[in-house]
């Protein structure tokens, strides 16, 4: 006798007031495809499938009493009288602590013993709830002929579009704006059956600001002559002045990335996935240095045949602090130049709590003609251009997200890039992301 039940969430109502029941329970997975058993001489008679079945749960206002167990049950299979599809094992239960206001979800995995048969006719049953008196939506399964690979019931789109700023605790990065807008789908591409095997996408692009601590933030004590006019003469007798002043510079590095990064599955689960995948990035950057000089004391002096000579030799013509001793001189020189990055790495994605999850990625590879400014004159700090360098390189980038709402997030972070055996570059930043239907309203 073929059993029809359904699946079934035991639970009280209490009529007098508002509390949990079934209504706030709902299947969000629509269809999925498996192959179908055929029976022949030496084969099976029977086998296992397995479904996905994703559920969204929430409440009005007060949780279930205890944790909701879960019973799979077929709806319907007048579809399928070949295959007479019966529930081979029951799912877990959902914690209570995780009923929320806000909507979630969460995938169970359905074991399903179908019967071999021949011919071939395409089947059909469904998944659904009972015990409630709304629609609560139905999972329904195809048996078809031709091998498939589950990939129906893949992951929703992660879209990321984060607004942020950096934040350092030693001052020298500053606060500026963060923008990041990512596009993430472990199984954007392939899912195999029990997510053994995942293809994937992640990419994006992301403007922030690194913090540099190098030898490009320096300071030095000098001592120069100037000329009193630009057009004195330089002889015996003529005056000119003596300036003991400070200089110093300091480099502002912001960055735009523009990634792109195949995954592959080698551990997928519901709450962690563990991912391999290859990078590719288009990598701007600009150097901005603001170099400030401030006059520490001043004096005239004379030309004389003793220093005539020796002082010629490196004098200014311009006297920088002409107008007041006492305002600091500011110039700036920025340089904005490009290059390719390329390598591999591990990506971690992470539930770790109701609301909250993280995401880690390594990566080491290879930077092509990375240009940065160089300074080679350690007495003046001048300016001196750019520098190309091909090079060994890692990459860091830690995420760790709360939801807020249904359509925001905090998120909190930090991206740490540099070449092997140098110190680092890195930014931190805090900010909010708007989900993908938080965006939709935002455009709207």
């Amino acid at each position: 006798m073929k059993t029809k039940y359904f699946l079934a969430f035991i639970l009280l109502c209490n009529a007098n007031t508002k509390t949990f029941c079934q209504e706030h329970i709902r299947i969000v997975s629509t269809q999925v495809r498996k192959q179908f058993l055929e029976s022949k001489p030496g084969g099976k008679s029977s086998d296992v499938i397995d479904i996905p079945v994703k559920v969204e749960y929430w409440i009005d206002a007060t949780a279930p009493p205890a944790d909701v167990p879960i019973n799979f049950a077929i709806q319907n299979n007048a579809g399928a009288p070949n295959s007479t599809p019966v529930i081979a094992a029951v799912a877990s239960a959902i914690e209570r602590g995780k009923f929320k206001t806000t909507h979630d979800t969460a995938e169970f995995i359905v074991a399903v013993t179908i019967i071999a048969f021949t011919p071939f006719i395409p089947e059909f049953f469904t998944i659904g709830l009972s015990g409630t008196t709304t629609d609560n939506g139905v999972m329904g399964v195809t048996l078809q002929k031709d091998k498939v690979e589950e990939k129906a019931d893949k992951t929703p789109l992660g879209l990321t579009y984060m607004n942020a700023v950096n934040f350092d605790f030693d001052g020298t990065g500053g606060s500026s704006y963060v923008g990041h807008l990512n596009v993430f789908k472990y199984d954007a591409f392939y899912r195999s059956k029990n997510t053994k095997i995942t293809i994937g996408l992640n990419c994006g692009i992301l403007k922030t600001n690194f913090s540099r601590q190098d030898s490009l933030q320096e300071s030095i004590d000098y001592s120069e002559n100037i000329l009193i006019r630009p057009l004195d003469e330089i002889k015996v007798g003529n005056e000119y002045l003596r300036q003991y002043n400070n200089k110093s510079n300091v480099t502002k590095n912001v960055a735009w990335s523009y990634y792109f990064q195949p995954t592959i599955g080698l551990y997928c689960r519901q709450k962690f996935k563990l991912l391999f995948h290859l990078h590719g990035e288009y990598f701007v950057n600009k150097f901005t240095t603001i170099t400030t000089i401030r006059n520490y004391q001043q004096a005239k002096s004379t030309f004389t045949t003793d220093n005539i000579d020796e002082v010629k030799k490196d004098i200014a013509h311009v006297n920088k602090f002409e107008k007041s001793l006492t305002d600091p001189v500011l110039s700036r020189n920025a340089i904005t130049k490009g290059n390719f990055n390329f390598g591999a790495g591990i990506t971690i994605d992470v539930t770790l709590w109701h609301g909250g999850s993280m995401f880690v990625q390594g990566t080491v590879g290879k930077a092509i003609d990375y240009v940065r400014p160089e300074n080679v004159d350690s007495k003046t700090l001048s300016y001196s251009g750019v520098k190309k360098q091909s090079f060994a390189a890692h990459l860091a980038r830690y995420i760790l997200s709360q939801q807020i709402t249904n359509n925001m997030q905090a998120q909190i972070g930090v991206e740490i890039r540099g070449r092997f055996g140098e110190t680092p570059t890195y930014s931190s930043f805090v900010g909010v992301n708007i989900g993908l239907e938080g965006l939709k309203k935002l455009l709207n």
